[in-house]
């Protein structure tokens, strides 16, 4: 399974927060059996996204409860775009169907 966590620093964060969450951060494991495709930074600087696969989501659970005191963030199960439009698709047939 595919998601998307996008994580935001909070508003009016301390320079000694950030610190402290950069840190966290530096010294940070993965958990086994998820792979990060991809992290990414916002260009305005106040957060980013991680792209990451895994059929296991307690180390998924396990990886964003690491940061969550310093990065608060939300967590998206997501399908890859012609996935998406293929159960759309089939969707709107199975509803006009009904009408």
């Amino acid at each position: 399974m595919k998601y998307v966590l996008h994580w935001e620093l909070p508003a009016n964060i301390s320079h000694e927060h950030l610190a402290q969450g950069n840190k966290v951060f530096e010294q940070w494991q993965r958990s086994e059996g998820v792979e990060y495709q991809q992290l990414l930074g916002r260009v305005d600087g106040r957060g980013g996204f991680h792209v990451l696969v895994s059929d296991d989501p307690v180390a998924i659970a396990r990886d964003a409860a690491f940061f969550t005191a310093y990065f608060p963030g939300t967590l998206y199960p997501v399908l890859d775009i012609g996935d998406f439009a293929r159960v759309s698709a089939s969707a709107i047939e199975a509803r006009s169907a009904l009408l």
